[in-house]
């Protein structure tokens, strides 16, 4: 099968939203237990669960496990089969059996790593495994991921400034239905958990528009962060608008300027001094909302530590990486904000606030003259 088309591999949090892939077509075939799919195959019947892949054999009751195919795919399931017995007949299952332990029923020794001794009962210890932290740092299985977060993040932002700016300019509107509109939408996505609107454009849209609407876990994840985002940002650079005194806007109109014009030339100038600062933070928050959407298996920064995880049975490490590359994505954010800042505060303020190479060596000059003796006056 793997020679006749290359296989995307993706995992889900759960059985259950394998088979939602597999009943909204966005998956081919569901890796799942046996005794689920012979579960869900009277749930939904469009599903029909193919032969186990581990089938009577006694010396693995316990590790049986099936193929979930939709009833309309009967080549895609006896090429599998096919495959199957394939690998039964040139010896390479029971290569695989031997390497995963799965002639004893146990596929929980899956490293090559020697066993560490349990801690006994009621006393306190921390295994870690520095050997996998390393080995994962600087890995290119966290690379992808992080570009996949900046790009969700980048994305997501510029989707939700648009909204925010279109949101911000009919709230200030003298239209009633505008306002109204803007008032709903603020409402509707303040109001209801982030996860829960990457769950529907992901999970419900399909079921809803009866799979017209199919969108990737990618595309969905990225939708639901910027609608959610939007409706902050046009909180955010409402009141930005609002800070800058009416009497600049009447200026301008005096001097024959459009309103166009004034708004770009005049006001958002002023304005963003007050817009910057809170967008910059909600730069920073999004960078780490986009955790939520491995919960659909987008696998940014946090969906491939669990992926790694799932395989190494080592949580503590690979968790402990996830948070160093957040840290470091977002301390580079922190320090981009700062400029831009800085950058919008001339005119503003006497003096630019110091950056912080400015500021260290200010510290430095101050410590080494304390450190210098004073010379006597004769």
């Amino acid at each position: 099968v793997c020679k006749q088309k290359p296989i995307d591999l993706k995992y889900f949090p759960s059985f259950n939203d394998a088979a939602m892939q597999l009943r909204t077509k966005a998956a081919d075939i569901a890796f799942v237990d046996w005794a689920f799919a012979s579960y869900i195959s009277g749930l939904m019947p469009e599903l029909a669960p193919a032969s186990p892949i581990i089938s009577g054999r006694p010396e693995v009751p316990r590790n049986l496990m099936g193929l979930a195919f939709r009833k309309d795919e009967k080549a895609q399931e006896a090429a599998v089969t096919e495959a199957i017995q394939a690998l039964e007949k040139s010896g390479e299952y029971d290569q695989l059996l031997d390497k995963w332990h799965l002639r004893e029923g146990d596929v929980r020794n899956q490293s090559d790593d020697k066993p560490r001794a349990a801690p006994q009962s009621g006393s306190f210890a921390i295994v870690f495994d520095s050997k996998a932290f390393f080995a994962t740092l600087f890995s290119t299985q966290f690379f992808l991921p992080a570009l996949t977060t900046l790009g969700i993040t980048l994305v997501a932002m510029a989707l939700a400034i648009l909204l925010g700016f279109g949101g911000a300019l009919a709230a200030l509107s003298r239209s009633k239905t505008l306002r109204g509109i803007v008032q709903a939408y603020l409402g509707f996505f303040r109001g209801v958990p982030v996860l829960v609107q990457i769950v529907f454009w992901y999970n419900a849209l399909p079921v809803l528009t009866n799979n017209a609407i199919n969108l990737p876990a990618l595309v969905a994840g990225t939708l639901a962060l910027g609608l959610n985002e939007g409706a902050y940002m046009t909180e955010i650079i409402r009141s930005g608008l609002m800070s800058v005194d009416p009497g600049q806007r009447e200026a301008a109109r005096a001097l024959g300027m459009t309103k166009a014009k004034a708004m770009r030339r005049i006001v958002m100038p002023q304005a963003l001094r007050v817009i910057i600062p809170p967008t910059g933070n909600e730069v920073i928050s999004m960078l780490k909302t986009t955790s939520l959407a491995a919960s659909i298996a987008v696998v940014e920064l946090f969906g491939a530590a669990q992926n790694i995880y799932a395989n190494n049975f080592k949580p503590l490490p690979l968790i402990i990486v996830a948070c160093l590359w957040y840290l470091f994505m977002t301390t580079v954010l922190s320090i981009g904000q700062f400029y831009i800042e800085r950058h919008f505060a001339r005119g503003a303020l006497r003096s630019p606030p110091l950056t912080p190479i400015q500021r260290l060596r200010k510290d430095f000059r101050a410590l080494s003259g304390r450190a210098r003796p004073s010379r006597a006056i004769r």
